[in-house]
């Protein structure tokens, strides 16, 4: 009898426990025509740091040097996570040389606080940027260090090219900042995960050696967005260019939805009716 009962709650498991959900937030491939359209999730508007700095007629979004390229994947809002969920944004990109020994690229994931940019900028800094708070990549070329993930801090006009707003969350750079090759299109990911004591961020850029690493920030911990901004200095590369961008947000259930209770109804009715047998 026990046996018995034991695989009618198991039956029942798939109701209790049901898998992650993932929503598609954003997934971009910057047809012509749409750079300031905001239509989610097949599209949203981007925003760059000086007027006519982005253009999207060649099917790519392409930027002048040392321009910032922002969107918001949210219309309103932030994506709040609660601990267990992750937010993932994939891209991919390529430059346009010369390659040089700087902090060239970088690549943000933030929180708007409300204040959100809503065209063409005439700067890299903007008083709007004062309130913004999350992480960011620096990612070198050409040098014995590779990139750090870093923290922004409040106050700063300065949005990702000044690294006065930022602490580092690594000890030392990671990776040993290899080369981009000109126009190769490259992928990567930044992901940031809610854990019971703050978040784990996790970054990646395929065939860079060591470009691929965990940090944990435990202490005030970002855990709301709604920005993603790609950004390349003007000493290292006169262009860059962003072929698709994809934002998932994927949600662990709560234990007290109604599939919960579905399932352990069906579980109890699997028992009452094995012992009627």
């Amino acid at each position: 009898m026990k046996t018995v009962y034991s695989r009618a709650l198991l039956l029942s498991l798939p109701l209790l426990f049901s898998s992650v959900q993932a929503d598609v937030l954003l997934s971009e491939d910057f047809d012509s025509g749409e750079r300031n359209t905001q239509d989610l999730p097949d599209t949203s508007a981007w925003y760059s740091s000086a007027s006519g700095g982005l253009n999207d007629s060649s099917g790519d979004l392409v930027s002048t040097a040392n321009r910032f390229a922002l969107t918001y994947f949210t219309d309103s809002g932030t994506v709040d996570l609660a601990v267990g969920d992750s937010l993932t944004v994939n891209f991919s990109f390529s430059v346009s040389g010369p390659t040089a020994n700087y902090t060239n690229l970088r690549v943000g994931l933030m929180d708007s606080g409300g204040s959100r940019i809503t065209g063409d900028l005439s700067s890299l800094s903007d008083a709007a940027f004062e309130d913004y708070s999350g992480y960011a990549a620096f990612m070198n070329v050409n040098q014995s260090s590779g990139f750090k993930l870093n923290e922004r801090l409040d106050g700063y006009q300065q949005l990702i090219h000044s690294g006065s707003a930022y602490s580092s969350l690594t000890a030392s750079s990671l990776g040993t900042g290899g080369t981009y090759d000109e126009e190769t299109t490259y992928n990567g990911v930044f992901s940031v995960t809610r854990t019971s004591t703050g978040v784990d961020l996790y970054f990646s850029i395929d065939n860079f050696e060591g470009y691929s690493a965990t940090v944990s920030d435990n202490v005030g911990a970002t855990i709301s967005f709604d920005t993603f901004v790609f950004y390349g200095a003007d000493t290292a590369v006169s262009g860059y260019s962003l072929s698709s961008v994809e934002v998932n947000y994927s949600a662990v259930p709560e234990f007290s939805s109604s599939s919960v209770v579905l399932g352990l109804a069906a579980g109890l009715a699997a028992l009452v009716s094995r012992r009627r047998r």
